[in-house]
Parts: C-alpha cells; structure tokens; sequence
C-alpha cells in the first residue's frame, strides 16, 4: 500500500526576499520508469563541470542584449532618465560618437547653459546631435547671445527653444530688435518677452498675431494685450505658411 505524503509548497516573493506557505496538495509518489531511470543517469554523466560551462556559454551567446546593447525593458521603468539615455544613445549614434563622448561635450554646454541639462529627455536625437556637432561653435553663439542680450536669460530661452543655437546670432539679434519695433517697447521689454516665449524671437509670425488679433479684438490694442499676456501668441497663432488657411479662406 502506497502512503500518501502531504507537502507545503513555498512561494518566493522577489520584494521582500523570503518565502511564504502556499496551499497543501496531496502528493502521490511514483516509481519512476526504466526508460526514464536511464535518461537521468545520461543527464547525470553530461552535467560534468566541462559540459555545464559550454552549455552556459552557448547560453550567454544566444541572449539577444548579450550581442546588441544591455537594455532590460521589463526590468525598467520609463522615465525621465530612460528618455534622455535613449536620446543620447541615438543622438551619439547619428555623430558617430560613442555615449561618454557625448554627455561630456553636452556637460560643456550645460555649463554655459544650465537650463538645458532638463531639457534633453524631451528633445529629438537628432537635434541634440546637431547642436553637439561643433561645440566650439555653439559655444561662441551661447557667449555672444549673452553679451547681446544682457536683459534676457539666455539660458532659459535657449531651453525652451534648443534650435535657437543652430541660428546665426546676427538672425537672432536682428528678429528681436524688429520684435521692439512691431511692439514699440524698449530692449529691456523685448528681451523679457523672448525669455519668457522664445516663439517671440519669430517677429514675422508675431506680426501675424498681431493682425489677427486686431480682427478680434477691434476695440483694444493688440499690442498692449500681447505685452501683458504673452499666452496670446498661443491662443491665436495661426499664419498660412504654418497651419494653413482658415476654411472660410479662399
């Protein structure tokens, strides 16, 4: 007569590291076949210290993150740290530079830029990878941006809008100076409108704006609403050769 043997299964909880009881079953035991007594007696005789290696081996030559790139997906949480790894994976990969090349030269921006260092899980590759292509260049523009603009944050326009930094400096200077002009303020008023949105800088499409605005608005100053609430750049930004014309537009 067989006697029935009951067992408690344990179940290992990964957080916490210890092992709880799960249900009892009824466990029978039984005699096990020749064919398989000969199988494991095989498998005994392979599992030789030279064997396990090659095995583990040709194991670790199999894993696809063993050849490509070490990127655990299921054990990583996507974050904001994720994003800017990845952007700067691609960003490296399109200059042909390897990862630790590219965070120095973007720690070299971000000393003459510290806004931007919260920027870069946000941007595209490839822009990144533009405005690290010449540092020496960039660097001289982020100087003479500064100098130029002695009212403005340099820092933080240059944050909220990176492509800024692929423009030539004399274009930039001379939209905010015709940005100070269309809206009849000093430098010091122009300089902290860019800061504050650098889609100022664009004084065609502020113009743009502007005329709208007076569309809607026939009885204030389109400039006054604009200079104390620059959201409005937002609210009716439109323009033909950025979104097209309106439907009522022929």
């Amino acid at each position: 007569m067989q006697q029935s043997v009951h067992s408690t299964i344990y179940v290992a909880l990964p957080s916490c590291g210890h092992a709880l009881p799960g249900r009892r079953v009824l466990r029978t035991p039984l005699k096990r076949p020749a064919s398989d007594q000969r199988n494991s007696d095989s498998t005994d005789n392979s599992s030789s210290p030279a064997a396990t290696e090659r095995s583990s081996d040709a194991h670790r030559r199999a894993l696809p993150w063993a050849i490509t790139f070490d990127i655990r997906w299921r054990e990583s949480v996507w974050g904001e740290q994720t994003q800017e790894r990845m952007v700067k994976m691609f960003a490296a990969k399109e200059l042909g530079l390897d990862t630790d090349m590219l965070s120095y030269r973007l720690r070299q921006l971000t000393l003459l830029l510290p806004d931007m260092s919260s920027r870069v899980a946000s941007m595209k590759p490839a822009l990144l990878a533009e405005i690290l292509r010449d540092p020496a260049l960039v660097a001289e523009r982020c100087v003479r941006l500064r100098e130029a603009l002695p009212h403005a944050n340099v820092s933080q326009m240059v944050s909220l809008q990176p492509g800024l930094l692929l423009e030539e400096v004399a274009a930039v200077l001379g939209n905010i100076e015709k940005l100070g002009e269309l809206l009849g303020v000093d430098a010091k008023i122009t300089q902290s409108l860019v800061t504050t949105d650098p889609r100022f800088v664009d004084a065609e499409a502020v113009e743009e704006v502007l005329e709208e605005m007076r569309r809607l608005m026939p009885q204030k100053d389109p400039k006054m609403v604009l200079i104390r609430d620059p959201s409005w750049l937002l609210k009716v930004e439109r323009g033909t050769k950025r979104l097209g014309r309106g439907c009522n537009e022929e």
